[in-house]
Formats: C-alpha cells, sequence, structure tokens
C-alpha cells in the first residue's frame, strides 16, 4: 500500500490557553512513555462537507482550548519529574491519501503489518519535548464496488462495459490495531450495504446531468 503525504501541519488551540506546567501522578508515571495508535473508519453521511479537511482542523483547533494540555508537550521539572507542559504548542494533523483499496489492506490483516501505514509518522528524533502528545491523520481509502447486481434490474451476465464504483472511508489512524479481523469486515459490509440500486442510479444520473463529466473526480462524495 502507498501512501502520498498531502499536508503536514500543527493544529493550536483556538484561543490562548494557560501557560503552565502540570504534575503527573505516579499512576502516569509508571506507564510507558508512547503514543498509543487507534484507527476509526467513519461511513459518509452524504453531506457535502464530509470529513473537509478545514471544517477538521477548525474543530479541532477549538476543543484544544479545553484540553489545552494535549497541546503541550512533554517536560522534566528540576527533579527530573515528568510532567506536561502547557505550552500551545499544538497537534501534529497530517492529510493523506492513497490509490490502494480496501482489499489491499485487509487481504492480508491477520498479521496487521499494513495497518502501521494508516498511523500518522511522527519524528521522535528531538526528544520528549519536541513531538506533540497527539498526532492525527486523515487518510482516505477506496472500495471498488461491482454494480452489475446491485442494480435492479441488473445487468445481463455478457455486458462488458464500465459498472464499477466506488465507495470510501475515512480514518482518523488506529482501531484496526485493537480491533478483531470480524470486526473489520463488519465494517466493510455496512458500507457495501449502502450501494444499492438507489445509490448506484443516482451516480449514473449525476453523470447524465454533468456538463464536463472529465470535470467529475472519482469517489463517492460526488456521486453521493
Amino acid at each position: 500500500m502507498e501512501i502520498t503525504m498531502k499536508e503536514s501541519t500543527m493544529v493550536c488551540p483556538a484561543e490562548e490557553t494557560p501557560n503552565q506546567r502540570l504534575w503527573l501522578s505516579n499512576l502516569d508515571l509508571v506507564v510507558t512513555v508512547y503514543h498509543m495508535s487507534t484507527v476509526y473508519f467513519y461511513k459518509p453521511n452524504g453531506s457535502s462537507d464530509f470529513f473537509d479537511t478545514k471544517v477538521l482542523k477548525e474543530s479541532l483547533s477549538k476543543i484544544l482550548v479545553p484540553f489545552y494540555p494535549v497541546a503541550g508537550r512533554l517536560g522534566y521539572d528540576e527533579n527530573g519529574r515528568l510532567e506536561i507542559i502547557c505550552n500551545a504548542k499544538g497537534v501534529l494533523f497530517i492529510v493523506a491519501e492513497t490509490t490502494s483499496i480496501m482489499d489491499d489492506l485487509v487481504q492480508d490483516f491477520t498479521d496487521g503489518s499494513k495497518v502501521p501505514q494508516l498511523l500518522p509518522k511522527i519524528d521522535y528524533s528531538g526528544g520528549i519535548s519536541s513531538y506533540p502528545l497527539l498526532g492525527l491523520q486523515q487518510l482516505k481509502l477506496n472500495m471498488p464496488i461491482d454494480g452489475r447486481n446491485r442494480l435492479h434490474p441488473p445487468l445481463p451476465p455478457g455486458y462488458f462495459g464500465n459498472v464499477i464504483f466506488f465507495a470510501a472511508l475515512f480514518t482518523r489512524a488506529g482501531d484496526l490495531l485493537s480491533e478483531s479481523f470480524i470486526d473489520t469486515v463488519k465494517r466493510i459490509h455496512e458500507i457495501l450495504k449502502e450501494m444499492d440500486n438507489e445509490y448506484l442510479r443516482s451516480g449514473i444520473d449525476y453523470i447524465e446531468r454533468a456538463p464536463d463529466i472529465e470535470a467529475i473526480s472519482r469517489g463517492p462524495q460526488t456521486l453521493r
């Protein structure tokens, strides 16, 4: 699976937040310092701004105001005790895309070898105070759907024209690491159930009405 990073930015709180240091309890300190990885899949809801990058970043900056420690960095006090430095330096937000389809991911999913590619890459080389406490990656995955048997009435077996439709899942990078293979299959199945006769014909109607077919980008967001 080849993933292309389109944008990498730091999203900071939308308003001024307290500049302070937060003491960590012993329960915090007994846990190994690392980023916990989680992947989420979201079904398109038909909205024109579904998973719009600008909307996501604006929402993230607003929620970082009450949860301002997340936008800080780790550091040590004068006694060498780990603490959170609330300096509003922001959280990492990455926008990525892939031409791969969902089948490329789940085909050999039993070993989880491809899942790390869905996660944001964080640079740890600068030391513990250099990297963000939270990293998010927005990634679009495609699923090709054969519409021959989903249309009513179905197309004849000998029809060899293109009837491939695309469905997409947007991920925030991570649940795949913790959930079972069956749960992942269920997520995909729910998306496939939406690709019914009504959905596919709405896509066909949209293309028929388009003044310039070449200007239509491929994807469910244009056919919804």
